[in-house]
C-alpha cells in the first residue's frame, strides 16, 4: 500500500447561493454563454497543465454541478478519455461539494491524505506534484504555502509577469487519513490563521490566468518572464501559445508598480501575523 494518496480537487460549475450571479464586469454567470468560455479556458489552461505533470501519481477530482447541460457533459467524458487520472464528479451545488470530497476521501486507503487546491481557470507548473510530494514525511497536518508563481492575462490584451502571493489558491494539505477534512475546508485566505503551515520559496509552481469572467482576480504581474519557455513549462503549446504572443504587451511602469504592491502586501501580512492579529487554530 502506498503511504499516501494525492488528489488535486478543483470546482467547476456549482451554483451557490452565496454568490452574485455576475462576473466582476457584470455579466451572468452559470449560463450557457458563461459555460462556453470557462470550459475553452479550463480546456486550453488548466486542464493542459495538470496532464503536463512530470509526477503522474496523483488522482484529480473535478466537481460538476448536478445541472450541467448534456453537451458540456459530452466535453466532460472527453476529458476523461483524453487524461486517466481526471475523475468528474457532478453534486449538487455549493452546499453538496465539501461533504462529498470528505466521504470520497474516507474511501482512500492509504494511510496519508494530500489534497492540493486548483482553480478550474488556472494552471500548475509541470513539477508542482512532484515538489509537494518531495514534502511528504508522514506530517499529520501541514500545510504547504508555495507563495511564488506567475500570472497570465489572457483578455484583452496579452500579460505575463511574476506574482507572490502568501495563502494562495493552490495551497497543498498533508493530513492524517483519519477523519480527513481537505484543503478545501477552509477559504485560501484563511490559511493565514494556521500554524502548522510551511513556505516554499524560489519555486514558481503556479500561474493565476486573468480573464473577463473572474469574480475577484485582477492582474498585478510584475517582471518580464521569458514568454514561451514559461508556457512551455505549463504545457500551454501550439496554437494557442502562438496565438497569445502576438497579443503579448508590456508596461514597465505598471511592472514596477506591482512589484511595490507585492512587497507592501505581503510585507503587511507578514507584520500582522508578526504581531499576532490573526487568531491560529
Amino acid at each position: 500500500m502506498e503511504e499516501f494518496q494525492h488528489i488535486i480537487i478543483t470546482r467547476f460549475n456549482l451554483r451557490n447561493h452565496q454568490w452574485t450571479n455576475r462576473t466582476k464586469n457584470d455579466t451572468p454567470i452559470l449560463t450557457e454563454s458563461w459555460l462556453e468560455d470557462r470550459f475553452d479556458l479550463f480546456e486550453n489552461f488548466c486542464f493542459l497543465s495538470v496532464r503536463n505533470q512530470t509526477n503522474t501519481n496523483f488522482q484529480w477530482w473535478v466537481f460538476f454541478d448536478t445541472e450541467t447541460p448534456m453537451r458540456f457533459r459530452e466535453r466532460i467524458s472527453e476529458f476523461e478519455r483524453r487524461f486517466h487520472r481526471f475523475t468528474a464528479v457532478f453534486v449538487d451545488g455549493m452546499d453538496a461539494f465539501l461533504p462529498a470530497v470528505q466521504h470520497r476521501l474516507a474511501l482512500c486507503k492509504a494511510p496519508y491524505i494530500m489534497t492540493s487546491r486548483l482553480d478550474n481557470d488556472d494552471c500548475l507548473h509541470k513539477d508542482y506534484v512532484q515538489v509537494v510530494q518531495q514534502q511528504f514525511a508522514h506530517q499529520t497536518y501541514l500545510a504547504l504555502d508555495i507563495i511564488d508563481g506567475f500570472t497570465l492575462q489572457v483578455q484583452p490584451e496579452v500579460r505575463l509577469g511574476y506574482r507572490r502571493h502568501l495563502y494562495n489558491p493552490f495551497i497543498t494539505l498533508i493530513e492524517e487519513n483519519v477523519n480527513a477534512k481537505s484543503v478545501w475546508d477552509r477559504t485560501h485566505s484563511d490559511w493565514k490563521k494556521e500554524k502548522r503551515l510551511k513556505r516554499i520559496k524560489g519555486e514558481r509552481l503556479w500561474m493565476s490566468v486573468i480573464h473577463h469572467d473572474n469574480k475577484v482576480n485582477e492582474y498585478h504581474g510584475f517582471g518580464t518572464p521569458d514568454f514561451d519557455d514559461t508556457l512551455m513549462d505549463f504545457g500551454i503549446r501550439g496554437a494557442k501559445k502562438s496565438e497569445l504572443r502576438e497579443r503579448l504587451t508590456h508596461s514597465k511602469r505598471l511592472s514596477f508598480k506591482y512589484w511595490c504592491e507585492a512587497i507592501l502586501y505581503n510585507g503587511f501580512k507578514d507584520f500582522k501575523k508578526t504581531i499576532g492579529l490573526y487568531s491560529y487554530k
